[in-house]
């Protein structure tokens, strides 16, 4: 469900006229009806597979590799398609972050676009610094366990993967050199904040889609991948039972709850700065 509120919301955020509420026209709003439709339909058809990886992940893999059949590697190629328009996605709200920081620096009110929060930074032990000075007392605190363990899913060309912003989509494409093209315009007070903003929302509604697309099509592979550890020159998913020795600060407070104390930094706050998904609208 939450993916599915994320999708609308993004897709028609240029019509957000605060949080939770929307603003279309007769046709904006048979647009958002049908889009509604399309996401259920979507949805039903491909849940199997999210539901199905998630249960390989707790499967114990079978250290075998699979050869490549060519729907994995036609579903691994949108699978990076779509990961690398996550990635450019990312790289364009940092321009438009960058030309709101400088208007903002410059006087301009921002606060429709931007949100400011107070953020804390939680307490940390310092294992190591502990480590150092009671060698003996941390090896006591040393604790073996065995338990099942999935590594990360990886793709094996996720990070040469490169392709233009066209072949991902035209539109998005299109949008893309806009706003790289813009920026300076923008800083310059050329086009409004109003109207370079509208590209940031435009660009969240190709943002949702790569997202969707990419859950989908990760679990599928998964789907595909099954109880081997990889399909050659593609995916990785190891799987399986693991020792593993760490640290039980857990313990150690229970019984010397004065030393986790002493080697534990204390509480600092600070502030971050994070892009509206609409105006005067956070998260969503």
């Amino acid at each position: 469900m939450s993916k599915v509120e994320s999708y609308l919301h993004r897709s028609f955020a240029t019509s957000r006229v605060i949080r939770e509420w929307f603003q279309f026209d007769s046709t904006g709003l048979e647009s958002a009806v049908n889009l509604c439709d399309a996401l259920s339909s979507d949805a039903r058809q491909r849940i199997r597979f999210v539901e199905a990886s998630a249960t390989i992940s707790k499967e114990v893999s079978n250290g075998l590799s699979l050869k490549p059949t060519d729907h994995q590697q036609a579903l691994n190629k949108h699978l990076l398609t779509m990961k690398y328009g996550l990635k450019l996605c990312d790289q364009l709200a940092v321009v438009v972050m960058g030309v709101l920081d400088e208007l903002a620096e410059r006087g301009k009110d921002t606060s429709l676009y931007v949100t400011r929060l107070s953020k804390d930074v939680r307490k940390a032990f310092n294992e190591k610094l502990f480590r150092e000075q009671h060698p003996d007392l941390y090896a006591r605190f040393m604790v073996t366990s065995e338990k099942f363990k999935a590594n990360n899913f990886t793709l094996a060309e996720i990070k040469k993967f490169v392709v233009e912003p066209v072949e991902i989509d035209r539109d998005f494409g299109d949008l893309y050199r806009q706003i790289l093209d813009m920026a300076d315009i923008a800083k310059r007070d050329e086009i409004s904040i109003d109207e370079y903003y509208d590209l940031y929302l435009t660009m969240l509604g190709h943002e949702v889609k790569f997202d969707w697309e990419s859950s989908f099509a990760e679990a599928e592979l998964k789907v595909e991948l099954g109880r081997y550890d990889e399909v050659i020159g593609i995916c990785k998913w190891k799987r399986g039972m693991t020792t593993e020795t760490k640290f039980d600060q857990d313990a150690l407070g229970q019984e010397y709850p004065e030393l986790v104390e002493e080697f534990t930094t204390p509480a600092k706050s600070g502030t971050a700065t994070i892009l509206n998904k609409g105006r005067g609208a956070i998260g969503v």
